[in-house]
């Protein structure tokens, strides 16, 4: 576990990309913790960890699969 000052700054870069018909897919490219990347080997090792405690990540623990609701249909009309 690491100890960061109340200050840190933590950033993700994430990617939303579809996923089908109705999902989209929210997927973590990379991080930095006070503005120093995260090395990709500690960050998949870590995301892993998390994705496993968490069923609503893949099992990488960089992906989120999130439903959009559908656009309701127009109810009225233009007709005149």
């Amino acid at each position: 576990m690491y100890l960061l000052p109340p200050d840190s700054r933590l950033e993700g870069q994430v990617e939303l990309l579809p996923a089908g018909r109705g999902p989209v897919r929210l997927h973590l490219r990379g991080a930095s913790v006070r503005g120093i990347p995260v090395p990709e080997t500690f960050l998949a090792l870590l995301a892993a960890d998390i994705g496993r405690k968490y069923p609503a990540l893949t099992d990488t623990g960089r992906d989120l699969f999130v439903q959009v609701p559908r656009a309701p249909a127009c109810a009225w009309s233009t007709a005149a």
